[in-house]
């Protein structure tokens, strides 16, 4: 059961979970990771760094619109997970969808309370924008920050808040809900 969500074995870079999301919602092509898509040289020539393609995963538009939708849900919906980090969006929050999680790290149980005072759990959020053609996905990942919904999810906000709605469009940063 720990395999399904996530947890024990498990082991993903947030780099490896920008590229499976990035393949989930765009259809089931998997790209090359690129750090730049173009280089300008010294004499003013522009060097494009094409994107490649390395594999392409089977999913239909049916399964690619769902998970859309369940992403866009844990942002928007009265129940997700994310919605009180992204209260104070703006404009574009409906383009937006992510998934909240919560690594945990060290728990704390009867035989280790004396010694482990609380919980250490990573935070850690995937968004998505805009859900409906998707072009940015932005992964947080803060090593014992708690709560992804709390915690993550609202610094992926604000860069989500400025992919969509330019520097003009960003507000104040606030805790979202421990809600994981």
């Amino acid at each position: 059961m720990n395999i399904v969500i996530g947890q024990g074995s498990v082991l993903a870079t947030p780099l490896q979970l920008a590229n499976a999301y990035a393949a989930m919602v765009n259809g089931g092509t998997l790209w090359q990771p690129r750090v730049v898509d173009h280089i300008v040289t010294a004499d003013g020539a522009v060097l494009e760094n094409t994107p490649l393609a390395i594999s392409k995963i089977d999913l239909g538009p049916r399964t690619v619109n769902l998970l859309r939708t369940d992403l866009q849900q844990v942002v928007n919906g009265g129940n997700g997970t994310a919605r009180t980090a992204f209260a104070n969006f703006g404009d574009n929050v409906e383009l937006v969808g992510g998934k909240t999680g919560t690594g945990e790290v060290i728990k704390r149980t009867a035989e280790n309370a004396d010694e482990i005072p609380t919980d250490v759990d990573n935070a850690l959020f995937v968004g998505v924008a805009p859900i409906n053609d998707p072009k940015y996905v932005v992964v947080v990942v803060i090593e014992r920050g708690g709560s992804g919904g709390r915690v993550a999810a609202p610094t992926a906000a604000r860069v989500l808040q400025f992919l969509l709605n330019g520097v003009d469009g960003l507000t104040d940063v606030g805790a979202g809900e421990d809600a994981d």
